[in-house]
C-alpha cells in the first residue's frame, strides 16, 4: 500500500511526468492480478478501473506512444480473461474488443515483433 500511496503522490505532484502515471497504472494492474487470484472481485474491479483510466488518459494524450497502447491492451485483456459477465458486467465484451483492436493495430504497425 505504501508504494501505491507514494506513486499517487508523485502523480499528483508531477502530472507532467508520465512515467509516474504509467508506473501507477502498472501497480494497479499488479494489484488486480493479486485480487483476482484471491477471488476478491470487488477489489479487482476497482484496481482494473483505476489502471484502465490512467492508461486511457496516457493513450489519449500520446496516441503515437505504442508502449502505452500495449499496456492498455495488456491490462484490458488480462481482466477480460478473468472476469465473467456476472462479475464485471456487460462491458467485459467491449473491453476485450478494445484490447483486440489496440493489439491488432500494434501487430499491423510491427509485423516482425513477436
Amino acid at each position: 500500500n505504501r508504494s501505491l500511496d507514494l506513486l499517487q503522490e508523485l502523480v499528483a505532484e508531477f502530472p507532467d511526468k508520465q512515467i509516474y502515471s504509467l508506473t501507477l497504472a502498472q501497480c494497479h494492474r499488479n494489484r488486480l492480478a493479486v485480487a483476482l487470484s484471491q477471488e476478491k472481485f470487488v477489489d479487482a474491479a476497482t484496481e482494473f478501473n483505476d489502471a484502465v483510466n490512467l492508461l486511457e488518459d496516457l493513450v489519449d494524450a500520446n496516441p503515437e506512444n505504442e508502449r502505452y497502447q500495449f499496456e492498455l491492451a495488456d491490462t484490458l485483456s488480462l481482466a477480460s480473461l478473468h472476469f465473467d459477465s456476472h462479475r464485471a458486467g456487460p462491458q467485459t465484451t467491449d473491453r476485450m474488443k478494445k484490447a483486440e483492436s489496440v493489439a491488432n493495430a500494434l501487430l499491423v504497425a510491427h509485423p516482425h515483433v513477436p
